[in-house]
């Protein structure tokens, strides 16, 4: 019975006497490593491989409503994009996973964070009031965002020319456009989200609607 016990009694040990700042990790090829984490500030945590290598990245900034944006990034031993995920709080809003060859492997959730794709989302303003819609975006690396904003049509292959699409600008990972309507009644908006890969040579798309009641 005791050279049974002995062997998980000593992995018990080695277990307990990591420091809390490190983690054992499964690597790509079937092995195992300890990597480091360390805090800069209270925004930034980073993670190293035991040869020094960057294994993970994360940075907190303030979101809308109160909420807290992060956003996190994984590496490969090669020092490779392995994951990208953005998160409200606690709730996971954004993901990607990458190959060690740099292609998009996975990806799933909503380049607009706060908003669902194929989502209407209802506004009650008062005639004339000003209101600047504010939008932010999960920006993997490598990525160039693209936002743009018009009013709802039937048929999108046949838009008018005289309701042209806007692009919107962009600043760091927040765009955004000001809305105001002098007469009562219901305006709806399509808005247009695209990220484009440049390494991957991928592009992922989605559109929300916005309906606002003018009163």
């Amino acid at each position: 019975m005791r050279k049974v016990l002995m062997p998980v009694a000593v992995l018990l040990l080695a277990v307990s006497c990591r420091p809390k700042n490190q983690e054992l990790v499964n690597l790509p090829d079937g092995s195992t490593d300890v990597v480091t984490y360390e805090m800069e500030g209270d925004s930034v945590k980073t993670g190293r491989y035991s040869n020094g290598g960057l294994y993970y990245r994360s940075v907190k900034r303030s979101g809308l409503s109160g909420y807290v944006e992060t956003e996190a990034m994984n590496y490969y031993p090669s020092g490779g994009l392995r994951k990208y995920a953005l998160f409200l709080n606690d709730s996971l809003r954004f993901f990607r996973f990458y190959t060690p060859e740099g292609k998009v492997e996975d990806f799933g959730g909503n380049g607009l964070i706060y908003l669902d794709d194929e989502t209407q989302y209802v506004d009650t303003l008062q005639t004339f009031h000003q209101s600047f819609q504010q939008l932010r975006l999960a920006i993997p690396p490598h990525c160039v965002a693209r936002v743009i904003v018009g009013d709802e049509v039937a048929d999108e292959a046949a838009r008018p020319d005289s309701l042209p699409l806007e692009l919107l600008p962009m600043k760091e990972n927040v765009s955004g456009f000001l809305v105001s309507f002098p007469v009562e009644g219901e305006y709806n908006k399509v808005i247009y989200w695209s990220l484009q890969d440049t390494l991957a040579n991928h592009i992922q798309k989605g559109r929300v609607w916005r309906k606002f009641v003018v009163r």
